[in-house]
């Protein structure tokens, strides 16, 4: 379909219904015109102990157990699991050179793929304040910090890009830029990615997809947004009215207008929209820089839906009904956050299965039971690819 004249055509509809004194309806996503493609945020690190699940009582791990992602079988089962599941690509989290992410990815998960002629893509997702080492996760986009980002991409470009298993969007090698939003400049951010896209062309030879991570509750900045191939959110975990089910507290309510919005503007710039899908969030298992011991004074978001409706998974079933009605057509992209950010309780790998849910100890919990999933979020992943797509 011609873009412009799609467009044109919400114009006249538009008109038309204020003519007749009529509110205009939400921008709708038209029907998907490409197969769902699924990536999921993955974490190639050591399995930390430092996280809810291990702290539950009874303590509920990995499949696997603690695990490496360097090791070999690791890495083995973790693909089988997601290609199984219909995971299409794996959003590497990328800390910086020579960082354990970067050896684990470029001496062990890309040399695997190829060894096993792997189907499975990957690409980097650049965790832009842990590389730049920013105070309160605002990078200052100064002459020193885009040298610095320029520099990484163009390590990123010459180890990753020209690997056969490296992700590419209309040709373009695909890399995601974490908490994009909190990037900040006094110059112009144009002149800035330009410079950027342009180096490091010269340097790779190819152009870049870049991906920003601009969705959130705050006010877009039309700007930043117009330098991104497309836009994304990692999560829209946030403001605290939301703690609790996300069927009660209107976290899910909210961000369809949110996804809405942003969605439009991505159409309006003619940039694409990527949205998540996530099964819960809780970091209270995560020390505190000894503050507070535990993370204990953040919200938690069950995986269930509702009071009327707790069952394990419920909030991933939802989450993908709006992420597939916002889903750009051309790319029909949903990204899952995320395959292992067990810091978080963010993950669906694969638990170890049992009859002992848990809501001990309940500073951890807040009451709300969590229950040892085994492979429920791979069938939930797998029913989701397969299901008729939504409009």
């Amino acid at each position: 379909m011609n873009r412009k004249i799609s467009f044109l055509g919400f114009i006249i509809i538009g008109v038309m219904m204020f003519g007749c004194g009529k509110e205009p309806p939400k921008p709708e996503t038209p029907a998907q015109t490409k197969d769902l493609t699924l990536g999921a945020y993955y974490y190639p690190i050591a399995w930390n102990k430092n996280n809810l699940r291990q702290k539950l009582v009874p303590a509920q791990e990995p499949f696997m157990g603690s695990y490496d992602c360097r090791r070999e079988p690791i890495i083995k089962q973790h693909l089988t699991w997601a290609r199984d599941a219909g995971i299409d690509f794996f959003i590497m989290q990328w800390w910086g050179k020579g960082t354990y992410s970067d050896v684990t990815l470029k001496q062990n998960i890309a040399p695997y793929l190829t060894k096993e002629k792997s189907d499975m893509k990957f690409c980097v997702s650049y965790l832009t304040p842990y590389i730049h080492k920013t105070l309160n996760f605002e990078t200052i986009l100064d002459r020193r910090a885009e040298g610095e980002m320029l520099a990484n991409l163009v390590y990123v470009g010459q180890n990753y890009f020209n690997h056969p298993n490296y992700l590419k969007i209309n040709n373009k090698p695909v890399v995601f830029m974490y908490l994009s939003r909190l990037l900040k400049t006094e110059g112009d951010y144009a002149k800035i990615f330009n410079r950027i896209r342009m180096v490091l062309k010269e340097k790779t030879k190819q152009d870049i997809y870049l991906v920003g991570d601009e969705v959130f509750w705050t006010e877009p900045d039309y700007a930043r947004i117009a330098q991104f191939d497309a836009i994304t959110v990692y999560n829209m975990y946030g403001p605290d009215k939301y703690s609790g089910y996300a069927g009660e507290s209107g976290f899910l309510k909210d961000m369809d207008e949110a996804f809405a919005r942003y969605s439009k503007i991505a159409r309006d710039l003619n940039k694409a929209f990527i949205p998540n899908v996530m099964p819960g969030f809780n970091d209270r298992g995560v020390p505190d820089e000894g503050k507070i011991g535990l993370q204990q004074q953040h919200y938690i978001i069950p995986r269930g839906f509702s009071l009327a409706n707790k069952d394990e998974g419920a909030l991933y079933k939802e989450y993908f009904k709006l992420a597939k009605k916002y889903a750009s057509p051309e790319l029909n992209i949903i990204a899952i956050t995320s395959w292992n950010g067990w810091k978080e309780d963010t993950q669906i790998e694969p638990i170890k299965e049992s009859k002992a849910s848990s809501r001990h100890p309940n500073e951890m919990t807040n009451g709300y039971e969590y229950e040892p999933y085994g492979n429920k979020y791979l069938e939930l992943t797998r029913s989701e690819k397969a299901a008729v797509k939504i409009k």
